[in-house]
């Protein structure tokens, strides 16, 4: 079930981790993987990633209850929200 693997991790570790996961692709040597334009690229590739899984249509969950389609939704807004605050 969709909503038991979402409560696994919390949106903020969520927004880290797929930060955290692009970051070596924008630093390639070239400046400090802590630099503030690696993270503020790594951030933008993680906001494009999660607008890509909110526009799917995978969301809309033709198979499942519109409940958990809901709460998928929720979740990654949320994440959104926190990758921005990071």
């Amino acid at each position: 079930m969709v909503t038991k693997n979402i409560q696994q991790m919390n949106t903020e570790d969520k927004a880290k981790g797929l930060v955290s996961k692009f970051k070596p692709f924008l630093y390639k040597g070239l400046t400090s993987p802590k630099s503030d334009a690696v993270i503020l690229n790594a951030k933008n590739c993680a906001l494009i990633a999660v607008d890509e899984i909110l526009t799917s249509e995978a969301i809309a969950y033709p198979n499942q209850e519109i409940e958990t389609g809901q709460v998928f939704k929720e979740y990654w807004e949320e994440v959104k929200e926190k990758i921005k605050q990071l």
